[in-house]
């Protein structure tokens, strides 16, 4: 079965902001664009990628009582970034398992000269698949459950839901009429 177009899933405009823009400024650019993250580049330079800003790197930035209009994009960004270069991305699937399996939320695009191609993120493959093309790709054996409870149809849910509650799974109720 043929995969989605994975060149669909990918933001080919992100934002791109300086490392040396003001924390406040960039926050406030975020959420003018209503965008969970702004790339980094050093714009003097031509400089490829450098980092990331996340609303969660902002969260933690707050939480710690950094002063945003006192600090620089460059002192709370990460800049150890997982990228994929374009030609190198298979399939859509193979990217969610990048996001997964690295804990991510934010997959910076690359050429092959490590220059800024776009972004692909939780939402943007959302935006692109289908509920029907997540059902095309699993197995039955991947969502159904093995444990079943079943019972009589005049057993009460108290009963039903104390049996449930037992089991450390979750568990399909199957009444027997």
């Amino acid at each position: 079965m043929p995969s989605p177009d994975v060149n669909l899933a990918i933001n080919r405009h992100p934002l791109i902001i300086s490392p040396d823009m003001l924390l406040i400024d960039a926050v406030a650019l975020m959420s003018q664009q209503r965008c969970s993250y702004a790339l980094t580049q050093d714009f003097d330079n031509n400089s490829n990628l450098m980092g990331i800003i996340t609303e969660r790197d902002i969260v933690k930035a707050a939480a710690r009582g950094v002063v945003f209009n006192g600090t620089y994009v460059s002192e709370v960004m990460t800049s150890k970034l997982l990228t994929v270069k374009e030609d190198e991305i298979k399939d859509i699937y193979t990217v969610i398992g990048l996001l997964r399996q690295n804990r991510i939320r934010h997959l910076p695009i690359v050429s092959v000269n490590f220059d800024i191609v776009g972004m692909i993120t939780y939402e943007s493959i959302r935006d692109t698949l289908k509920p029907a093309d997540l059902l095309k790709h699993r197995q039955v054996s991947e969502v159904m459950s093995t444990e079943v409870i079943s019972a009589s149809p005049n057993c009460s849910l108290l009963q039903l839901k104390q049996v449930k509650l037992s089991s450390t799974k979750l568990v399909l109720i199957y009444i027997v009429c």
